[in-house]
């Protein structure tokens, strides 16, 4: 019995066909292949991160960005004089006068509010802002510029903000 006579491409086709070699590199070049889509969602997902933290700071910025409440500060101003030689070592001197401010807190201090979360959106992204309605309300009590030596006359009361 002869063996059966294989041409050349049935010899590569069978050569092909039991490479473990072969069946490596195509499963390599496959896996190459697959990671191009990977890529590409990997880069719209970092874009799309990159759009909503943009959306974020535009309507953060729009609405009023971060806030601070502080209490109330009862600030009135004073006049200090200070003595001004002409020359060192001379006895002539003239009196500048400068205005300084004291600031005192209040005694009590009530801090009321309700803070109530709003969804914006911005094309495709949802932002959280707060809105918020506060109440302050305390006393002080009468400032005393006897502790720091400074004459009632001095003091401009019609100046004074709180």
């Amino acid at each position: 019995m002869n063996a059966p006579k294989y041409t050349f491409f049935e010899k590569v086709n069978n050569w092909l066909k039991q490479s473990i070699t072969i069946r490596l590199f195509t499963i390599g070049i496959l896996i190459l292949l697959l990671l191009i889509p990977v890529t590409m969602v990997e880069s719209l997902i970092r874009e799309r991160e990159f759009r909503q933290q943009e959306a974020i700071t535009e309507v953060s910025s729009k609405w009023g960005e971060q806030q601070t409440i502080t209490g109330l500060v009862l600030t009135i101003p004073y006049k200090t004089y200070e003595k001004v030689y002409e020359k060192e070592g001379s006895d002539k001197f003239r009196l500048v006068e400068t205005i300084k401010y004291a600031h005192f807190l209040p005694e009590e201090l009530n801090i009321n509010g309700d803070i109530s979360p709003e969804v914006r959106y911005r094309g495709i992204y949802e932002v959280i802002v707060y809105n918020s309605k506060i109440n302050l309300s305390g006393f002080f009590s009468a400032p005393s510029f006897e502790e720091w030596k400074i004459d009632k006359a001095h003091v401009i009361w019609d100046e004074a903000t709180i």
